[in-house]
């Protein structure tokens, strides 16, 4: 354990001498669809090779490693101006298992009336592309539950955006044992200040569904309800330095027919800092909470444990991280972060550090083709 962190440090240190840093090494996902010219057809594909590590001691989450690789090749094609579609597959593998993981087709529409409005139906713009806070919506979904599908509205005017969408997680058919379900979230800010002062308010929220009445399953119906408020100030500085502040509200409601969470509802309060410089950023923040509990959310952070029958009422955390990253070529960049969890009441330190290589090559034109005019 103990010469894993050594490694690890010792890398990160020394790469830090050369590296640039430029924020979340895997947003956007494939989003930059501006580019995209009418009659024309294009291939873009996404590959990430991935180590993530979780040393995970207390007793509300157990330690386990991803180790692994995502590739997600698709073609795009506007026909109109007003509608775009896109195809791929998305392959997932775990290193160590002979079978492959994942293997799902990926089909996208989206229509976009204005350039404010934009409708997506099938694959949505998931996981890291909400932007929510990992305490209600686990940053890991990216390597273990990447794929989205449903409806998703984003909008974006002004100093105000939106995100709205609908995850169909599983789909059941008359007398399956099994239940249907679904994850309906919405992220939104408001931007107050835009200048080299920024100032903006956050609201998400997300529902978490199981349920279904053509089942034969003997589970029970459960309804949770997540949401967060909150405020971020972030100042640029000289040399591409920023400081940023915020602060956030966390609510949890159990609104299920039959509780079988130990807490109905639940409140936290996360705030913290982050200092960005040209190489690295570091973030230390503080999280206090109680009955707070999320089903999509990061489970370290939650009162009641994912592995065994334990629960506190409160909490308290201290949450530092560090986020390395360096674009080697236009398409290809190394990543690096090291997070750490201090529970303050039990006096127990969980850490987790990832090593990532990402390949992302955007739309290439291929091939162009004419249709009849509307």
């Amino acid at each position: 354990m103990r010469k894993h962190i050594f490694i690890f440090i010792f890398v990160f240190q020394a790469l830090l001498l050369k590296g640039q840093f430029s924020g979340s090494p895997f947003y956007p996902a494939f989003n930059s669809d501006n580019k995209i010219d009418t009659s024309s057809i294009y291939f873009s594909i996404k590959v990430t090779s991935f180590f993530k590590n979780n040393e995970f001691f207390s007793d509300f989450e157990q330690g386990y490693t991803l180790p692994g690789y995502s590739l997600h090749p698709k073609l795009i094609a506007k026909p109109y101006e007003k509608l775009q579609i896109e195809f791929g597959t998305y392959f997932l593998q775990y290193h160590g298992r002979n079978k492959l993981t994942e293997l799902a087709p990926t089909l996208r529409i989206v229509y976009s009336p204005n350039e404010n409005f934009k409708l997506i139906s099938g694959n949505l713009y998931g996981t890291l592309n909400h932007q929510m806070s990992d305490l209600i919506f686990d940053t890991e979904n990216y390597f273990i539950d990447n794929i989205e599908n449903g409806v998703q509205i984003l909008y974006k005017k002004n100093k105000f955006n939106t995100d709205v969408w609908l995850d169909w997680q599983n789909f059941i058919l008359h007398g399956d044992d099994d239940k249907e379900r679904f994850t309906f979230g919405s992220s939104s800010s408001y931007k107050i200040l835009q200048n080299t002062n920024k100032l903006s308010l956050n609201f998400q929220s997300i529902i978490t569904h199981r349920g279904g009445q053509i089942d034969i399953s003997p589970i029970s119906m459960q309804t949770l309800i997540n949401s967060s408020s909150g405020i971020k100030y972030k100042r640029e500085l000289q040399n591409r330095k920023s400081l940023k502040l915020y602060s956030e509200f966390l609510t949890f409601a159990d609104v299920s027919p039959s509780k079988e969470i130990p807490f109905i509802q639940g409140y936290g309060v996360h705030s913290g800092a982050t200092f960005s410089t040209g190489k690295y950023t570091f973030d230390l923040g503080h999280f206090f909470s109680s009955g707070y509990v999320s089903a999509r959310g990061k489970p370290i952070f939650n009162t009641v444990s994912n592995f065994k029958e334990y629960h506190e009422k409160n909490r308290a955390v201290i949450i530092s991280k560090i986020t390395f990253r360096k674009n080697i070529y236009k398409i290809f960049s190394f990543a690096a972060d090291f997070d750490g969890f201090y529970d303050l009441y039990n006096n127990t330190f969980d850490y987790s550090y990832g090593l990532y290589l990402i390949i992302k090559l955007d739309s290439r034109k291929i091939r162009k083709y004419n249709l009849p005019k509307l």
